[in-house]
């Protein structure tokens, strides 16, 4: 798939999503730079679309965005051994989880899952309340 971008009105591209990784990496993209969103047909922030740009964002920066953007949903961590659901909702971690884990446990260890990518599920709603941890701490 290939992504326009838009920085000060200036329309450009397409790029890869591999190229918009070295470019965000090397501070030519920012949280304000726009793209085109295909699916919407509209231009959106890319610090705002978690789930838009998957590979983009570490999940480290997925996580950090979504308290930042105070979205509601589900962000599944995984690899190729386990997966983990960490429900955030209006900037904080309501719930996490994994078949291993509850709560702070399964929070900790989402975020240091090795060779991990991770999908965004907006709106879903955790089965359970069992942490209320706010991502900007």
């Amino acid at each position: 798939m290939d992504y326009w971008i838009s920085n000060n009105n200036v329309q450009m591209g397409p790029y890869s999503l591999d190229q918009l990784k070295v470019m965000w990496h090397e501070g030519r993209l920012t949280a304000t730079t726009y793209y085109y969103d295909t699916l919407r047909s509209q231009w959106l922030l890319l610090g705002t679309m978690v789930e838009n740009i998957r590979g983009l964002f570490t999940v480290e920066e997925a996580f950090i965005r979504l308290g930042q953007n105070r979205q509601k949903g589900c962000l599944s961590i995984y690899n190729r051994d386990e997966t983990l659901h960490l429900f955030v909702d209006e900037g904080f971690v309501v719930c996490a989880m994994s078949d291993k884990d509850q709560g702070e446990l399964a929070l900790s260890r989402a975020l240091r899952l090795e060779e991990s990518d991770y999908e965004w599920f907006s709106e879903a709603k955790p089965p359970t309340l069992n942490l209320r941890m706010n991502i900007a701490e």
